[in-house]
């Protein structure tokens, strides 16, 4: 079930049967049944979905999602496949625990619902409504493979409030990045915690979409985030990585990342 003014994600849903499939792949061949997912900013739950139905019964999926209107469908779509190896949070992962008035999405208008940041409400603003914001280490998780962070440049806040999950656990990161700016600070996070980073760079567009749609009405976007590999586990990576899924490109410099 989508959103019939969501002109990205839900679009795409209509038109290919999926989304960021190349992306999805990538992250599933990480994953192995009885693994541990943390899905931050799951959205409707596409990636959700597919992290549940590849770490199977003996696994887990904890999606977070701050907007009620959002984590309402998410939940629906995890009930109507019959997910039940999903838990579902409605709040904001970040860098500390606390409380914040945030402005509810608007899913009246048209738009690209999965990109809109969380905002605050101006003073003169009415209609707000108050999440809870924890940290993942607050989670106190015994278990974690994967941690797939899309919360609009709060990546690295995400993060910050990881750390004790970082260095006990030794997940894969998988963060969006969408400028040089948020995405150095993900580096330097990770080399702090014995992390290798790399670029994941992949086309928005698959042309041999589930519905065989030739149609390209994403152009030549692309999916890039920061993927931050433990170093321990860097034959993990190259065991799993899948065969045509994107380029991964090894991040040693600042200079690495702005190419």
């Amino acid at each position: 079930t989508v959103f019939s003014n969501d002109n990205m994600v839900s679009h795409s849903l209509r038109e290919y049967g999926e989304w960021a499939q190349y992306e999805v792949e990538f992250l599933c061949s990480l994953l192995q049944p009885g693994d541990t997912v943390l899905d931050i900013g799951a959205f409707i739950g596409t990636h959700t979905m597919a992290f549940a139905r590849n770490v199977g019964k003996q696994g887990s999926v904890i999606a977070i999602e701050p907007q009620r209107a959002y984590c309402d469908l998410l939940s629906a779509n995890v009930r109507d496949n019959w997910l039940d190896n999903v838990q579902i949070l409605n709040c904001i992962a970040s860098d500390s625990i606390s409380e914040m008035r945030i402005m509810p999405a608007d899913t009246t208008q048209s738009g690209n619902f999965g990109g809109s940041a969380v905002t605050t409400p101006s003073s003169q603003q009415d209609g707000w409504i108050q999440v809870e914001v924890i940290t993942v280490d607050s989670l106190n998780l015994k278990q974690c493979s994967l941690m797939k962070i899309d919360a609009e440049q709060m990546e690295i806040k995400v993060l910050r409030g990881a750390v004790q999950t970082l260095a006990a656990l030794s997940p894969f990161v998988f963060a969006e990045c969408h400028s040089l700016n948020l995405g150095w600070p993900i580096v330097e996070l990770g080399r702090g915690l014995s992390y290798s980073a790399f670029v994941y760079s992949a086309a928005a567009f698959n042309p041999r979409n589930f519905r065989n749609n030739p149609s390209n009405f994403l152009a030549n976007g692309r999916e890039t985030s920061v993927v931050l590999v433990p170093t321990k586990r860097l034959g993990d990576l190259r065991s799993r990585e899948g065969g045509n899924c994107g380029l991964l490109i090894p991040i040693e410099s600042i200079d690495d990342l702005a190419l």
